[in-house]
């Protein structure tokens, strides 16, 4: 049998609490209070109790699962899910690695990690601050501020991108242990610094097809050629300064220095600025400066030497700067030029020879006088040898010389010229054995005949002569074939069998004049008797 009380609110004596009962649930309103170790049931499963002074504890399932103690301390018996904690975590426990998470202190926020015993350490190397993250440097040996690793040592072990999806990869090539930093795909590493303005500039650029642009110079700096650029695969071509001096070396192979486009652009080589010393010009010219100005240059058709004052000049220097000899080339006001040549003679030099203008060629001498020898250039265009002396002696005026020493010789004297072709002096000569053949035999049978070079023209008259293979069985020494197969014909070797042939002929008119005489003698008897 069952009692029941019906009421629709109960109040307190001196009206300072209520529970009104409604047909959701009873309403308390003014100071409701739980005894020590009461208990205040909600929904099923749920307690609201206070176990001991200033302590409250909320329930699940009969369990206590959050207790507020005396001191305000709050202790959760399952895992705790907030937007935001405050703090520097010190007094945490409890906590498993990995367990990360962060504390706030001094306006940033520090990385907290466990240490494997449950007890959540903050580093002040690591902090997050106005959305940035700093990663400073610890002490000691080994204390590297960031380590990224995979676990298979292959690939991509980190990666920097934006929202776009592009970005910087680092990794390692599990093959070879090689390091590689590179771009997404297709896109170009560019390097930049911040000039005072704010504005990153750009400074170097790897282009994504492989080549490498830099915006202003490239500077190494350091001692000797070690320091310097080192080109090609083993390092073979070096550009360095060693503090006094800068050098280009090639260890291997040739040395170019070249325009490789299509069009024809020049090289300039500058020994001082602004000021050239070589020009190498698209078309293939070279040009040599001196002072700024122009003194050599290549063409198609060879060299020219350029001047601006009258006597452009070649210079031969030998040993010790000693001036050998030169060329130079005099214009006069004219507009006429002469060529000289001078030579070293006595420790200076002295012009050897020079052309004229007219075209004549002077030897020993600088004017068409009386002196030394030249080629001059006659009304007719024609070139003469003039050989002159200054002497009316006897003299030679050329010498004829082979490795058997003087052959020959043209002298003059004061009034006449003699043809020396030959020496017939005793000491020159051995094997000595008379000459007994018949030469009058031969001077018998030749076969004298008249004709015309074939250069001349037919209506020029006839010249007297002998034909060279009709006579060379016979004299030799006067007919002899030249280089280009022709034969020539050398007075001085006929002159021997002249001299032969007059002499047989002398004994035989000798011999007559005997026979004639004894013959006179005769008749004359025969006439007497």
């Amino acid at each position: 049998m069952t009692s029941e009380i019906r009421t629709n609110s109960l109040k307190s004596r001196a009206g300072l609490s209520t529970v009104t009962l409604t047909d959701s649930g009873p309403m308390f309103s003014g100071i409701t209070t739980f005894v020590d170790n009461s208990t205040f049931s909600v929904g099923t499963g749920g307690t609201i109790h206070a176990p001991a002074t200033n302590t409250l504890n909320i329930g699940v399932n009969n369990t206590e699962s959050l207790r507020i103690d005396s001191n305000s301390n709050l202790k959760v018996a399952g895992i705790v899910t907030a937007t935001h904690f405050h703090g520097d975590g010190s007094n945490l426990t409890g906590l498993t690695p990995p367990a990360i998470t962060s504390i706030a202190t001094d306006g940033a926020a520090r990385v907290l990690t466990s240490d494997g015993d449950g007890t959540a350490t903050a580093h002040s190397f690591v902090t997050i601050e106005s959305n940035r993250l700093s990663i400073n440097r610890g002490t000691g040996t080994g204390a590297f501020p960031l380590i990224v690793r995979r676990t298979d040592a292959s690939g991509i072990v980190a990666e920097f991108s934006n929202s776009g999806g592009y970005g910087v990869y680092l990794g390692q090539n599990g093959a070879t242990g090689e390091a590689y930093i590179r771009s997404a795909t297709g896109q170009d590493m560019v390097f930049t610094t911040n000039a005072g303005s704010g504005i990153a500039n750009e400074r170097l650029r790897l282009l994504s097809g492989g080549n490498v642009r830099i915006q202003n110079q490239l500077t190494f700096a350091g001692d000797g050629h070690t320091r310097g650029i080192k080109l090609g695969a083993d390092g073979d071509v070096n550009l360095y300064h060693d503090n006094s001096d800068a050098y280009f070396d090639n260890d291997t192979g040739d040395f170019y220095i070249r325009n490789a486009g299509s069009n024809p652009n020049q090289i300039f080589i500058q020994g001082k600025g602004g000021e050239n010393s070589i020009v190498v010009n698209g078309d293939g010219s070279v040009e040599m400066f001196y002072d700024n100005s122009r003194k050599f240059f290549t063409q198609n058709l060879g060299v020219t030497v350029e001047s601006y004052g009258n006597t452009p000049t070649v210079q031969f220097r030998g040993a010790s700067n000693l001036d050998l000899g030169k060329i130079d080339v005099d214009q006069f006001v004219t507009n006429n030029s002469i060529m000289r040549f001078f030579t070293l003679a006595s420790g200076s030099q002295n012009e050897a020879m020079r052309i004229l203008d007219i075209g004549s060629v002077l030897i020993g001498c600088t004017s068409q006088a009386n002196t030394g020898s030249y080629f001059q250039a006659d009304n007719n265009d024609r070139r003469t040898l003039n050989v002159c002396s200054s002497s009316t002696a006897t003299q030679n005026q050329i010498l004829l010389r082979n490795p058997n020493g003087r052959v020959g010789s043209i002298q003059t004297s004061g009034s006449s010229t003699s043809f020396n072709t030959t020496f017939s002096d005793i000491a020159s000569k051995k094997n000595f054995e008379n000459w007994t053949e018949d030469v009058l035999s031969l001077f018998k049978n030749i076969n004298p005949q008249k004709f015309n070079f074939k250069v001349e023209d037919d209506s020029v008259p006839k010249s007297k002569g002998f034909i060279a293979q009709d006579m060379i069985d016979k004299f030799p020494e006067a007919y002899q074939k030249q280089e280009d197969e022709l034969y020539m014909f050398n007075p001085s070797g006929i002159v021997v069998y002249l001299m032969k042939g007059i002499q047989e002929l002398v004994t035989k008119v000798e011999t007559l004049e005997q026979d004639n005489i004894a013959l006179r003698a005769r008749v004359t008897n025969l006439e007497g008797n």
